[in-house]
């Protein structure tokens, strides 16, 4: 009879064990940019500071946050998906021609699934992840190109294209007369070498450029 109970007993405490074991938390697949191997490579980046006396520039690495189709369409309620820096608790799925939403209390996140892996966004913007914060020389070879025509915010048909010297004095400039430099529309290339050598800011159909 002992050896009857001591056997329920452990029954009762294996199975929400198990039951625990087998939720999942999914998370955003591996970037393909190596932040502390910036060479011969472009990178999507914001840029967070500027040392007019290093001549410097303090730069987020971003990527954007994207994840696994089959791994998404494994999740069930009561599964977790870590995003942007938090685990969402999965509550509802709800699935449309393009795309799916994930629902946790208020928190809704919204998958793009008509790419591959699936994109995630808040409205029409895709959510970024930090890889690193870096910080480079901004050298005297140094190009910048701007998809957006700084007196309208329209797109340009091509980038126009300005110095090193013209970009560092566009990031000295006052902010009220400086382009929204932290923004997430930039791209940044760096050589062989390490050495950035190409800033592009890139056009976004929005009213704050």
């Amino acid at each position: 009879m002992k050896k009857i109970l001591c056997m329920v007993l452990c029954l009762c405490l294996l199975i929400p064990a198990m039951v625990c074991a087998e939720r999942k938390v999914v998370t955003a697949v591996a970037a393909e940019i190596n932040p502390d191997n910036l060479k011969s490579v472009l990178v999507d980046a914001r840029i967070r500071a500027y040392s007019k006396e290093d001549s410097t520039i303090t730069v987020d690495i971003i990527t954007p946050e994207k994840f696994d189709p089959e791994e998404i369409k494994s999740l069930a309620e009561g599964d977790g998906i870590y995003t942007q820096g938090h685990e969402m608790t999965v509550e509802s799925i709800n699935t449309y021609d393009t795309f799916l939403t994930i629902g946790s209390g208020e928190e809704v996140l919204t998958l793009f699934t008509d790419m591959e892996p699936y994109g995630s966004y808040d409205g029409d913007f895709p959510l970024w992840t930090t890889l690193a914060t870096v910080t480079v020389p901004v050298y005297d070879d140094v190009i910048y190109l701007d998809d957006v025509d700084p007196a309208t915010g329209d797109s340009l048909p091509l980038p126009a294209i300005y110095s090193a010297e013209e970009f560092r004095s566009g990031l000295a400039a006052d902010d009220a007369e400086k382009p929204a430099f932290a923004a997430n529309y930039y791209t940044m290339v760096f050589n062989s070498e390490g050495n950035l050598i190409e800033v592009r800011r890139q056009y976004v159909n929005t009213n704050w450029q």
